[in-house]
């Protein structure tokens, strides 16, 4: 029950009082809201911790980019790999953890927590065939120690953005412009 209602106040489970709960429903419009929070929020991080990170941060930054160019996204099965979403989850949150300000990295990681569901589809269903993520990553490393805070909040910005826009393509093909049904009938293809 804890772990329900957890869920519900971070929003892939709706409560309805007196009915108990539900999975909510998935839409083009949530997934770009997200996106566009997701955005403000992870580049002002990132910033954040350009100018305030240290030695032992940029350290840490590399060597979570190392372990996730080593890390492979799809298992032989051609599902995603759990380990990959792990080492997903610690770069990117690695990334902002020198900004120092524990409030700005949980709003952040619980931002991202929401995507993640969303992520998952897209590396599942939406595959971007040109599109070389463990490359999107180093580029984020490399400019973020490099101190280039211009650089590496494009790239993020542009990583999370490339990624809704994928999935928003697939929704699309699956049924046309209706974006609720879009996503929902996503979903039926993902159970």
């Amino acid at each position: 029950r804890e772990a329900v209602t957890r869920l519900a106040g971070e929003g892939p489970v709706d409560a309805s009082p007196q009915r108990g709960f539900a999975v909510a429903t998935l839409t083009i419009d949530d997934l770009q809201d997200l996106t566009r929070a997701r955005v403000l929020i992870e580049t002002l991080a990132l910033s954040e911790s350009i100018k305030f990170g240290d030695l032992a941060w940029e350290a840490s930054v590399l060597a979570k980019d190392h372990a996730l160019a080593h890390t492979p996204m799809m298992t032989s099965a051609g599902h995603v790999d759990p380990a990959f979403t792990v080492a997903h989850r610690d770069f990117h949150h690695t990334l902002l953890a020198g900004c120092g300000s524990s409030r700005l990295e949980d709003i952040a990681t619980g931002l991202r927590d929401c995507a993640e569901l969303y992520q998952h589809w897209s590396q599942e269903f939406a595959r971007d065939a040109p599109r070389d993520i463990a490359a999107e990553h180093t580029t984020i490393a490399q400019r973020t120690v490099a101190r280039d805070e211009v650089g590496a909040t494009q790239a993020l910005r542009e990583h999370i953005e490339r990624t809704t826009a994928a999935l928003v393509r697939y929704a699309e093909q699956l049924d046309g412009i209706d974006d609720e049904r879009a996503l929902a009938s996503a979903a039926r293809h993902l159970c």
